[in-house]
């Protein structure tokens, strides 16, 4: 999720919204996608439940990534006003507070499974993986990678995105750029075709494909961000109500036969997709649907990290698997939203302020730094001039 500020990093200059304005309905979408992601994964509650795509709320989420990445911070890295080491603090202070809390409740969550389940052997891979879990790091030896909060695999890629986009792309030419995004999606969709879907990643045996499932969306995020503000991207604006049910719609389509699937794929991720950012780029709401939005901006990070731990843990409830599935699922949803909300309020927030203050005179002395540079060298060309 990709895992950007929603009160940081959706402000920006945009041709039909005001300089300082929001991103608004773009956060309101991010917390969306982070509730499909959790019915989604537990969908066999359902009986003879069918398949469908909830797993592609993950692309989605690449997409807006790179479209708030850049807009938060490429032009001042390309201008100097921002140092690469001060981005790397911001980018480790914004998500990593929530993927410790992750891993450590994943953790316990496995540990008390394999007691209850007098399996030890469970309780000691899932010690032995949190340190990786942590580090939102894949580890070797098992044949999870991510092993015990499974959803993290994105922000593995997430962060090596993050990586990427600090060293390569506020260098890049908007034609460049364009060059960069059709290679990863040439990549992707041969990937696609292959695997028959987008499903990958996450495994062992497809994990090099998450950085074609990862660089197709997040580049052309950056290359959406960039056409918008350049007042290129002519897209109507639809109401965040309206984009949220066209999301919703898009990710509850059934499985479909193999064929059709590539093709359903690839026009979510290549064409829909894009088309939804797009739209709700330069949309404005007002009201209640701008306090929902606010309210799902805050929701969207903390329950996608931390929404596995939890459901696992309710599986440990007596008598919790036994509730008919109309009391099951709301339940279970409304617990996790809950619990999200408050982590964020009471653990997410004033651990990041604790970090931001503790960082900053290093963060500080890096601008300082980058500051001299900028200046020596645009010194050295007018003496050269």
């Amino acid at each position: 999720m990709a895992g950007a500020d929603p009160q940081a990093e959706t402000m920006t200059r945009h041709p039909s919204i005001g300089e300082t304005e929001r991103f608004i309905t773009l956060d309101g979408l991010r917390g969306v996608a982070a509730v499909i992601v959790l019915i989604y994964h537990r969908r066999f509650w359902i009986p003879q439940h069918a398949e469908w795509h909830g797993y592609l709320a993950v692309d989605f989420f690449f997409l807006l990534s790179g479209f708030v990445i850049a807009h938060a911070y490429e032009r001042r890295l390309a201008s100097g006003a921002l140092a690469g080491r001060a981005f790397v603090i911001a980018r480790v202070v914004r998500l990593y507070p929530m993927i410790v809390l992750g891993a450590l409740a994943g953790t316990v969550v496995t540990i008390l499974e394999g007691i209850n389940g007098a399996t030890p052997d469970l309780a000691v891979r899932a010690t032995l993986a949190a340190p990786f879990a942590i580090l939102a790091l894949p580890q070797p030896f098992l044949a999870q990678p991510f092993f015990p909060n499974n959803p993290v695999w994105s922000l593995f890629f997430e962060l090596i995105a993050n990586l990427g986009f600090l060293l390569f792309i506020p260098r890049l030419s908007t034609r460049a750029l364009v060059a960069v995004v059709l290679g990863f999606g040439l990549g992707l969709a041969l990937a696609i075709r292959a695997q028959g879907g987008v499903s990958f990643g996450w495994l062992p045996p497809t994990l090099p494909l998450g950085l074609l499932r990862i660089g197709f969306p997040f580049t052309a995020g950056v290359l959406l961000y960039r056409l918008s503000k350049a007042g290129r991207l002519r897209i109507p604006a639809l109401p965040v109500w309206l984009l949220g049910l066209a999301l919703i719609a898009l990710l509850r389509v059934p499985q479909l036969s193999w064929r059709a699937e590539i093709l359903y794929t690839l026009a979510v991720v290549f064409l829909l997709f894009p088309l939804l950012l797009a739209s709700a780029a330069g949309d404005r709401p007002r009201g209640r649907w701008h306090w929902l939005s606010e309210w799902s901006a805050r929701l969207s990070y903390p329950l996608y990290i931390i929404h596995a731990p939890i459901l696992a843990g309710l599986d440990l409830i007596p008598g919790f698997a036994r509730l008919p599935v109309v009391l099951r699922y709301p339940g279970a949803v409304l617990l996790c939203i809950a619990i999200a909300l408050a982590a964020e309020r009471w653990y997410d927030v004033p651990v990041r302020a604790w970090l931001k203050r503790k960082t900053a005179p290093l963060a500080a002395r890096d601008q300082v730094a980058q500051r001299i540079q900028s200046a020596v060298a645009s010194s050295d060309t007018l003496n050269r001039g």
